[in-house]
């Protein structure tokens, strides 16, 4: 069995625990993980490259070129790409509490990467996508329908009338509960104004229940949705707010309980840096994903019966149908979360790097990796749709 894996259990089931508040390094557990904050960012990255595959070959797939051959394929990719955005989340905190990067530069980082998405989708989309559409339609605004009827239905041939992809707008929203719970403003919201600092989390979460209500209300026909709302579209359940919200809660929490015990703020960062906090964090997260994952799945089933309340009667087919779109929403697809215990498992959030130029590569290598691949499948969805129309025509002309 693995030396590190012994002492994790080891660790967990000892029955007398020596106080949190009295560990040093001289006295800390030996576990430690063997996944760091840059080996969560990698994975994410990869993970991001899996979702843009799916995107893509549904997209070839409802356009109907190069059919899908490979659906157990598909289906093993789109399983780990829901632990994309959960695990840059993890990375990126990490990265804070060791005090290599702050609150701020997260937001800028987050918050230009997710403007940078709608800037490219906004260039392949007015460019190629209705460049692409209007050479067979005939019309700027036949092609802007085509193009959103091709965007918004799946292979079980579901329209849900939007069309959501950028995890980014999930990840900076994210971050921005994790700021207004945690930071500690330095020059204003000082004293009694730090609760209305607090209260400022209630914007993100705003934000990702407006998105939800939105997709609904498009999935059902009830609103048109232009494909420009698309990047800033939630991908994400409500509750993988709340999940980050409790790690943010349990770093405010713990810190303050460890300076009542009468620590300093030094003894308390030094904390920080020990397996045993490191194995804590790790514990408690893997406790919430579980809790948060049977909440999300209780949460499908209570917005079934909303829905069926409100319809009156679902046949066994429009419930089937009705689930589909509750998950294409984001309620209810998050059980994948469980999928990321493992990982956490062997995961040590204060387990540093040198090099830092590498931690800025790996989001620019998959960046140009996405864009190559998007440019890639236009050229092949240009090729073969260019084939049935000279298949088309020479037809036409032996006719």
């Amino acid at each position: 069995m693995n030396l590190h894996f012994f002492f994790f259990l080891e660790s967990s089931n000892k029955k007398k625990k020596k106080s949190k508040y009295d560990v040093t390094r001289e006295n800390d557990m030996r576990y430690r993980g063997l996944l760091s904050y840059r080996h969560f960012k990698i994975l994410a990255w990869l993970f991001i490259i899996f979702s843009q595959i799916i995107v893509i070959a549904e997209l070839k797939g409802t356009v109907g070129v190069t059919p899908i051959n490979s659906a157990d394929t598909l289906k093993a990719l789109d399983y780990f790409s829901g632990l994309a955005m959960p695990m840059l989340l993890i990375s990126g905190l990490s990265i804070i509490l060791n005090g290599r990067d702050s609150y701020k530069t997260m937001l800028i980082r987050n918050g230009a990467i997710t403007l940078g998405f709608f800037l490219v989708f906004l260039f392949v989309y007015e460019r190629y996508i209705l460049g692409l559409f209007s050479a067979f339609t005939g019309s700027i605004d036949d092609a802007a329908s085509f193009a959103k009827t091709v965007l918004t239905i799946n292979n079980d041939n579901i329209n849900y009338g939007y069309f959501s992809f950028n995890i980014f707008i999930d990840i900076f929203l994210c971050t921005l509960v994790m700021f207004f719970i945690n930071y500690e403003p330095k020059k204003y919201f000082k004293g009694k104004k730090i609760y209305l600092f607090r209260l400022m989390v209630l914007i993100p979460i705003t934000y990702e229940f407006a998105s939800i209500i939105l997709k609904f209300f498009a999935a059902y026909g009830k609103i048109q949705l232009s494909l420009l709302f698309s990047p800033f579209l939630t991908t994400k359940s409500p509750l993988v707010f709340f999940l980050f919200m409790s790690m943010a809660l349990f770093i405010k929490r713990r810190e303050k309980r460890f300076l009542k015990h009468g620590k300093t703020k030094e003894d308390y960062n030094e904390f920080l840096k020990t397996n045993t906090n490191s194995f804590q964090f790790s514990r408690f997260m893997i406790i919430m994903i579980l809790i948060f994952a049977a909440a999300d799945y209780f949460l499908l089933v209570i917005t079934l019966i909303i829905i069926y309340r409100l319809k009156g009667s679902l046949t066994p087919e429009e419930v089937q149908d009705t689930v589909k779109i509750i998950k294409h929403v984001g309620i209810g697809s998050n059980t994948d979360l469980i999928g990321l215990i493992p990982f956490l498992i062997l995961f040590s959030y204060n387990k540093l790097h040198k090099r830092p130029i590498i931690d800025i590569a790996i989001p620019i290598i998959g960046v140009i990796l996405i864009v190559f691949l998007y440019f890639d499948s236009i050229f092949v969805i240009i090729r073969d749709l260019a084939g049935v129309l000279v298949q088309s025509m020479s037809e036409n002309m032996a006719g």
